[in-house]
């Protein structure tokens, strides 16, 4: 049984039908929304609660992109799977599901108060925005078909 069909048994990862019209708007509002506060955090000196907005923002888009294909996720290890599955079938989109995990990892090591490089901050920042890019095309090309 492959990873996405685990996380659909296991609950994780449920097929919907119809889901209210505007899901997906709201995760990229609020994945602008963190990225904004991940540029705003860098430039206070908060090196790594900006990181953590940067992968926040991943995180919104991500759900955006699996609610526009029918899926919702009820816990974070399926929604990389998710996102792993579904866009993550060419180099790009592999190199986009590999950015977003090693976010996450980042995001959840340690103090979010500690000392953190500021250089790591801001490629964090740029793997985002990135990030937000490239989800945004795969949502504007899907409304397109």
């Amino acid at each position: 049984m492959s990873e996405f069909d685990e996380c659909i048994a296991s609950g994780c990862l449920t097929p919907v039908e119809h889901l209210a019209a505007g899901v997906s708007d709201t995760e990229m509002r609020d994945a602008r929304a963190d990225l904004s506060n991940s540029e705003t955090l860098i430039g206070r000196g908060k090196h790594k609660r900006a990181a953590r907005s940067a992968y926040y923002s991943m995180f919104h888009a991500a759900r955006a992109a699996i609610v526009a294909r029918g899926y919702i996720d009820q816990d974070r290890p399926c929604l990389q799977v998710a996102f792993r599955g579904m866009y993550g079938t060419d180099d790009a989109g592999r190199e986009l599901a590999l950015d977003f995990e090693r976010a996450r990892v980042l995001s959840e090591d340690g103090d979010p108060d500690a000392e953190f490089p500021q250089e790591v901050a801001e490629t964090e920042l740029a793997v985002a925005r990135r990030f937000l890019a490239a989800v945004e095309q795969h949502l504007a090309d899907a409304q397109a078909q």
